[in-house]
C-alpha cells in the first residue's frame, strides 16, 4: 500500500515522497522523516523499540535544546538510555509525577 501511494504521488504530481509505516503515529512519523526525501521505512511492531533506541533523544516531540541538554548531563542522549533511566529519578528531577 505504501509503494502504490509513493508510486501514485510520483505518477499524478511528478513529486517524490518519504512514507514511513508503523504500529503507531509516533514510529510512522519518524520512520518518514528517516527515509527522506524519498524513502520507505516500515518498522514491524516487533522492532519499535530496535527502531528508536539508538535515536537521538532529540527525535522525541517536545525535546528541544534545553531538555536536550538536561538529559545529556545525566548522560541520556538516545531513547534508549531514557528509556531504561529510573522512572522515578525523572520525576524528582524535573518534578513531575510518574
Amino acid at each position: 500500500m505504501a509503494r502504490k501511494l509513493k508510486d501514485a504521488v510520483r505518477q499524478e504530481l511528478q513529486l517524490v515522497v518519504s512514507v514511513g509505516v508503523g504500529p503507531i503515529k509516533f514510529v510512522a512519523k519518524i520512520a518518514s522523516d528517516l527515509g527522506k526525501p524519498d524513502g520507505l521505512v516500515l518498522v514491524e511492531p516487533d522492532q519499535v523499540q530496535q527502531f528508536l533506541h539508538p535515536l537521538p533523544v532529540s527525535r522525541l516531540f517536545g525535546v528541544g535544546q534545553v531538555t536536550q541538554k538536561q538529559l545529556a548531563e545525566l548522560g541520556i542522549r538516545t531513547i534508549g538510555q531514557l528509556a531504561a533511566f529510573p522512572e522515578q529519578v525523572l520525576a524528582d528531577l524535573t518534578g513531575l509525577t510518574p
